[in-house]
């Protein structure tokens, strides 16, 4: 899956400032204490925390960040954000647009604000659509810790919708694959 988002300079200095602390945080969490499986992680509670903020990141842009910062990060993050129920607010997206076109609005605007910058008709970017692009950026890239957290969020936001990220998918890791196909066949039940 290709995902391309219209991205400016401004846009990605604002989303950068609003990233930049949360990472710091969730950096000195991960030293003190690396994330386990199925062992609650206080980076949890940063990320339910700053919910707001991330959901104003697109989402492409947040894992090409979390990627350039390094694999074992990347994936920490995504784990704890696959375990919390994150809250999406501040996108909007071209009224029957497919998700390639959605595009954050600038935070001065509001949906449905008559102005140029504004993608007209608007209507909310829902947290299933975010996390569909989410997803489908982090099964891109080249880490294979970063793809198995990517599965392991699909599994426990447990929504349907969200296997259409797997579709075009060509996962090489066999165990990976496989993982996939267990979490297709639990959530299509």
């Amino acid at each position: 899956m290709v995902v391309e988002w219209p991205l400016d300079t401004f846009a990605k200095k604002q989303e950068w400032a609003l990233w930049k602390p949360i990472s710091d945080r969730l950096r000195s969490s991960f030293e003190a204490q690396p994330i386990e499986d199925c062992v609650s992680h206080p980076a949890e509670q940063i990320v339910q925390g700053e919910a707001a903020d991330l959901s104003k990141i697109q989402p492409e842009l947040l894992v090409g960040w979390l990627v350039e910062e390094g694999g074992e990060f990347a994936a920490s993050v995504i784990t704890s954000l696959g375990r919390c129920d994150v809250p999406i607010s501040g996108f909007a997206r071209p009224v029957g647009a497919d998700y390639k076109q959605w595009n954050m609005l600038p935070s001065h605007m509001a949906v449905g604000d008559d102005h140029e910058d504004a993608l007209q008709p608007t209507q909310a970017f829902d947290p299933v659509s975010w996390r569909l692009v989410f997803i489908g950026a982090a099964l891109e890239s080249t880490d294979v810790r970063v793809r198995d957290s990517a599965v392991q969020a699909v599994e426990n936001w447990s929504s349907e919708a969200l296997l259409a990220a797997f579709e075009s998918h060509d996962e090489p890791e066999r165990w990976l694959r496989d993982y996939i196909a267990g979490v297709r066949e639990d959530l299509s039940k």
